[in-house]
């Protein structure tokens, strides 16, 4: 059974207007030694295969099938506002996929990072503070958090989220 994306079970977070009730986070200096120690870190995030065929993605959903476009070299598709998607890998200890959303309006491109549940399907956005996606964020040693950056191309700023 193929799942339709557009049917899909959306959640948006990371807008700006909640980072003032998140609770403050204490950052601490480590050495990459002991950054690499980390269970958590040394398989947070799988480049594992999936399914591609004609350009479209094949997710395994709960014995089901999530069907994405992937990306076309037709120009002219991607003027018309289509969305195409890009799989970027896999979070085991989440059960997630990781996925970026890309479309193109009045000649830019504008792209979300977007994580798939591989048990029920529901989809979390990230809202990024910019036109382009999040990069790939990295799962705190404890999985409470995902912390995130992003690089504002407009004003030579980077963003630090979670």
């Amino acid at each position: 059974m193929i799942i339709n994306i557009a049917e899909a079970k959306y959640e948006t977070i990371s807008f700006s207007d909640k980072y003032d009730v998140l609770p403050k986070l204490n950052i601490q200096e480590i050495s990459e030694d002991a950054f690499n120690k980390l269970k958590i870190t040394r398989n947070s995030f799988q480049q594992t295969p999936i399914k591609k065929d004609k350009g479209n993605y094949f997710l395994d959903i709960n014995n089901k099938i999530l069907q994405l476009k992937g990306e076309n070299d037709n120009k002219t598709e991607k003027k018309q506002g289509g969305i195409w998607y890009n799989y970027l890998g896999f979070y085991p200890s989440l059960d997630m996929y990781a996925v970026s959303a890309n479309s193109v309006s009045e000649g830019i491109d504008f792209s979300d990072f977007e994580l798939i549940n591989k048990s029920n399907g529901k989809i979390v956005k990230v809202v990024s503070p910019g036109d382009d996606k999040i990069e790939t964020p990295v799962l705190s040693p404890q999985i409470n958090y995902l912390a995130y950056f992003h690089n504002q191309i407009y004003d030579n700023n980077s963003f630090l989220g979670y």
